[in-house]
């Protein structure tokens, strides 16, 4: 959309707007919201997604809870547990509905230094390189097609893949582990013997993704001054679809009490996360959606090529040559 003249530069609106104070937006979004040192989308929220499971069946096949640790443990769990439940075609191993465990796992090769180096956490917002994403993207293709432990979602579209996912988390639970925003806590722990775990990896180079939310305007607005006003409003809300997304303003975060009001359980495993948690960069997003992973899934493509469209994404180059580029 940003090559291709879809929407228009939001640069000049923050900097002149003197309730835009990128200070009291958390630095790691507002940098994820520009593409070449311009403002594209003004960030409202974002997403931090957990681990939930069925604490029951993780016990029942020896695991005193989820083994997060590091992704080599997590993968030998995930088999463990395809061999444990069988291969009933409605059931699956891992429900990851937003793909955010590919992302995950690259984030991590890409950021592998301890937090306290503050160049490591400079580099880590950059973009993740073609060899990072081609090993994230190998290892989300055996987890989907080799061991089939998690479940393939790209034929579905975001609304059945929402569908299934109600039909999957519900009694009587068909899957053992999925990844999920924090918002339904309350409702799977009536539901199940619900178990809460951190996206895998070592306690101290834990990568854990952020999904943004915001808003962007239209070169076609007929009055987009207004329009600006009107987004630059919604920062100032606490998030609505999600409410327990992260605000992209620290100020509100701290007006709702976003922190103390999340549930001890949560509150521990999130804030731990959010210390090194990496924003999905705009030139990111999109190729990371389930339809855009097919081609990796059925053998059109492979893991280097995906990642090359990722680092350097065709209809950046087309726009560009188009005369829409930078």
């Amino acid at each position: 959309m940003i090559t291709s003249g879809l929407i228009q530069d939001l640069t000049d609106f923050a900097d002149s707007d003197p309730q835009v104070e990128a200070g009291d937006f958390e630095p790691r979004i507002w940098q994820a919201s520009q593409w070449q040192s311009r403002l594209w989308m003004l960030p409202q929220s974002a997403t931090m997604h957990v681990l939930f499971y069925d604490r029951a069946l993780v016990e029942e096949m020896g695991w005193p809870a989820l083994p997060t640790e590091d992704w080599a443990g997590f993968t030998q769990f995930l088999e463990q547990a395809r061999a444990h439940t069988g291969t009933d075609a409605n059931s699956t191993v891992l429900f990851d509905v937003d793909g955010a465990l590919l992302a995950a796992y690259a984030s991590q090769l890409h950021c592998s230094l301890p937090l306290d180096q503050q160049q490591a956490q400079a580099d880590c917002l950059g973009g993740i390189g073609q060899t990072n994403w081609a090993a994230g993207l190998d290892w989300y293709r055996a987890a989907v097609v080799d061991m089939q432990t998690i479940m393939d979602l790209s034929d579905h579209s975001a609304s059945a893949r929402e569908s299934l996912a109600l039909q999957v988390k519900s009694l009587p639970l068909r899957t053992v582990v999925w990844t999920e925003h924090p918002t339904n806590y309350e409702h799977y722990r009536q539901l199940h013997t619900l178990g809460i775990a951190p996206l895998p990896g070592d306690a101290e180079t834990r990568v854990t993704p952020l999904h943004l939310h915001g808003s962007v305007i239209s070169q076609q607005s007929a009055n987009p001054q207004a329009v600006w006003q009107w987004i630059n409003y919604l920062t100032f809300e606490r998030p609505l679809i999600r409410p327990r997304d992260i605000p992209a303003r620290r100020s509100v975060a701290m007006r709702i009490g976003y922190w103390g009001n999340l549930p001890t359980p949560l509150r521990v495993i999130m804030h731990d996360q959010f210390a090194r948690a990496r924003p999905v960069l705009l030139a990111e997003a999109e190729h990371l959606e389930w339809q855009n992973l097919a081609p990796l899934f059925d053998g059109r493509e492979t893991p280097t090529a995906t990642a090359q469209q990722i680092v350097d994404p065709p209809w950046f180059t087309l726009a560009t040559a188009a005369g829409h580029g930078p």
